[in-house]
């Protein structure tokens, strides 16, 4: 069962039929919000422009823990947030919730893929746009767990939303025993980003495993060096099976690179990449195995791409690709 780490974030709402910007360079204040609104220049008293900043303060930062703190409700989202291109990503610079919307350009089971930048111009590049395999344009939502099925499951109680993961297929002897679409719930705190567990879109698809341990996506602050890891067992039933699952599993992220990555929704600059192991271990019903997932998170915009690796993957760069995500302009 490979976890694609995606964090949905994008805009608030429908999608306009127009766009004022895409990326920051499309805007005189050189600040271009989610919502795809220019931040206004202002005059100050002195006659010079300046750009409108109501962004919360970026000074409290957390240092993450097994047991998150409870997060304030959040206004859901952030067009004072101004990004300052410091190398380093706050909490407050990185919109996270329910009720965010963006499209998604995926491309599955990509051969040709690198994962290594190209660096030659001094500044590292990853050219995202043009990838191969069987490429579609996906909606990617965030939910509120209210009326959910799965809202009232011990462990979920401090969740912030929940977002479409995969369609997860289970085959046995080349015949189909589960195939359903599966959800990720999720806590956002002052800490972080953590998975509380998985779970069927439907109750009688039957998936719901816990992690017993949050797994945090991503940790604030975060810039070029920062990491984390943790040590989880994800527990319940997958696909109705008729006992419970104990799929014991280690996560360890590292902030490793720091570039520009280019997107079908634009070029996008300061760019980091968090590169997180996986690590299935043996278990009663689950088989071993590796997989790298390549998160790569910029200010204000959060989560613009993420690259999969294919399964027995360890080494920080790979070649091929189950599955390469990349932001892309709503219709």
């Amino acid at each position: 069962m490979a976890i694609s780490l995606l964090v949905a974030t994008g805009c608030k709402g429908e999608g306009e039929d127009t766009r004022e910007c895409n990326v920051h360079a499309d805007c005189a204040s050189a600040v271009c919000r989610p919502d795809g609104t220019c931040e206004p220049i202002t005059i100050d008293d002195a006659g010079q422009e300046t750009s409108l900043d109501t962004g919360p303060d970026e000074t409290d930062a957390h240092e993450v823990t097994d047991t998150p703190e409870e997060l304030p409700p959040s206004d859901g989202d952030s067009p004072g947030c101004k990004p300052n291109g410091d190398g380093t990503i706050t909490a407050a610079e990185m919109p996270l919730g329910p009720g965010f919307n963006a499209m998604f350009r995926v491309s599955k089971g990509v051969s040709g893929f690198s994962s290594e930048p190209d660096c030659s111009s001094g500044t590292c590049l990853w050219d995202l746009l043009d990838l191969g395999g069987v490429t579609t344009d996906e909606p990617s939502a965030t939910f509120a767990l209210d009326q959910k099925w799965f809202a009232g499951i011990k462990g979920f109680e401090n969740a912030t939303y929940t977002s479409r993961l995969t369609d997860f297929k289970l085959t046995f002897g080349g015949l189909s025993v589960c195939d359903q679409v599966q959800y990720g719930v999720f806590e956002v705190n002052p800490s972080g980003l953590f998975m509380l567990g998985i779970v069927s879109e439907y109750a009688a698809d039957g998936t719901a495993l816990v992690y017993d341990k949050p797994v945090p996506l991503i940790v604030f602050p975060f810039h070029v060096g920062t990491s984390w890891t943790i040590d989880t067992v994800a527990r319940g039933k997958l696909c109705n099976s008729i006992f419970d699952y104990a799929i014991s599993q280690t996560y360890t992220s590292t902030v490793d690179k720091l570039g520009n990555v280019k997107t079908p929704y634009g070029t996008f600059e300061s760019v980091l990449r968090i590169n997180t192991l996986m690590e299935r271990h043996l278990g009663v019903g689950v088989t071993a195995t590796k997989a790298v997932t390549h998160t790569y998170v910029t200010e204000c915009f959060g989560t613009i791409a993420v690259a999969v690796s294919n399964e027995g993957v360890s080494s920080p760069e790979f070649s091929g690709a189950s599955e390469v995500r990349r932001l892309a302009n709503l219709p």
